[in-house]
């Protein structure tokens, strides 16, 4: 989106962090695949997380306010 309307990145402090140079670009790229890779995993664990907490019967979400009297 960014790089088609001809935006760029320089940082002043970190001079691989530049995507106006194909090596600044390459080092940005494997830096997004690894940032993605990561929450992919992220993602995995908190799914099974979940389906090991669901089996055990605990219930997820906000407690119910009324009791059935009170309903």
């Amino acid at each position: 989106m960014f790089a088609s309307a001809g935006a760029k990145f320089k940082s002043i402090s970190e001079p691989w962090a530049d995507t106006t140079t194909p090596a600044g670009k390459m080092i940005m790229t494997v830096f997004a695949g690894i940032a993605e890779f990561e929450r992919e995993l992220i993602r995995e664990r908190t799914g099974a997380g979940r389906s090991a907490t669901l089996k055990r019967g605990v219930k997820f979400g906000r407690p119910v306010s009324l009791s059935d009297e009170q309903k």
